[in-house]
């Protein structure tokens, strides 16, 4: 049987015992040892003084007692007085009136246009004491005025009510609206009129004239039947139109009557605290929204065509 030699080198040959690793990486494991011991030495490092929590605590008093402190005031000592003015004081909503539309051929020349008007109103919060409305102040300045308007100050209202004086008019809707500021009485008057109101100075007190508009037909002649005419707001067009209001301006024929939710526009609004005799409270007035222009209307009609054939109608 052969003999199995082994080499003689092998044998002088140190064996090292393998190294086992235990819980991963060791790289890994020194990375961990550091990072603990740096956590722990910042962790010792740090420390929050007694005096931030009482820093906190007493900024968070002051605020406290400031809330309390305005409930407080409004509440108990100006309660009442709140109270009172809220009673009082109510907020009154005017108009700003808008312009209509202007109307145009069908060549863009102008048919129907907005041309400024005198209107003269009265402000009744100028007519208030402290025991309420003086009657027989207001009556004065309007009999006077009625007296320079003679009977300009006449219109047919919404709801068809007549009323026998200026007087009679202006009381009758101060009784219906106690808020109202400012009454129109009379729209477009010529300048002799306006010449007398401004004469007679002090002694109309509470009477203002104010810029407005008017609807002015640059073609009466030949378009009168197609453009019809405007007129103050009835009761039928309150029903009919729930964009208007008391006052306004609305299309009764033609043209002007059957685009009126066209060349009408929207109105602005403008808002202000009263008391509880009408008197404006506040510094000034906050806007609800601007007035809107009523949009341009062009015909299909041509003016030269227009006046020709009216030319040739009448030699017939």
């Amino acid at each position: 049987m052969a003999k199995v030699e082994f080499d003689k080198k092998l044998d002088s040959k140190r064996m090292h015992k393998p190294i086992l690793k235990k819980g991963g990486n060791r790289k890994s494991v020194d990375r961990k040892k550091i990072i603990s011991k740096h956590i722990m030495e910042s962790e010792k490092g740090l420390s929050i003084s007694g005096w931030n929590f009482i820093y906190a605590f007493l900024m968070f008093f002051v605020i406290f007692g400031v809330l309390i402190f305005n409930i407080a005031k409004l509440q108990i000592i100006e309660g009442e007085e709140m109270l009172e003015r809220s009673l009082k004081n109510k907020v009154r909503i005017t108009s700003i009136k808008t312009y209509r539309g202007v109307i145009f051929d069908s060549n863009g020349q102008k048919l129907v246009e907005n041309t400024p008007s005198s209107d003269v109103y009265i402000s009744i919060d100028k007519f208030y004491k402290e025991d309420g409305l003086d009657n027989e102040g207001l009556s004065e300045v309007l009999n006077t005025l009625e007296g320079i308007l003679k009977d300009n100050w006449k219109s047919d209202e919404p709801d068809g009510t007549s009323y026998t004086s200026i007087s009679d008019r202006v009381f009758s809707i101060y009784n219906k609206n106690p808020y109202i500021s400012k009454i129109l009485l009379a729209k477009d008057l010529d300048n002799d009129t306006l010449i007398k109101i401004k004469s007679f100075g002090d002694e109309l007190k509470g009477i203002s004239i104010d810029d407005g508009s008017k609807r002015s037909y640059v073609y009466k002649d030949i378009y009168s039947h197609i453009l019809g005419y405007t007129g103050e707001v009835s009761q039928q067009d309150l029903d009919k139109f729930n964009t208007l209001s008391n006052g306004d301006i609305v299309g009764k024929s033609g043209v002007e009557r059957y685009y009126e939710a066209k060349l009408h526009g929207k109105d602005g609004r403008i808002a202000e605290e009263v008391d509880v005799f009408g008197r404006s409270i506040s510094d000034q007035p906050y806007t609800l929204s601007q007035p809107v222009s009523g949009y341009s209307l062009y015909l299909t009609i041509s003016t030269d065509l227009q006046r020709n054939f009216m030319t040739l109608y009448k030699t017939q």
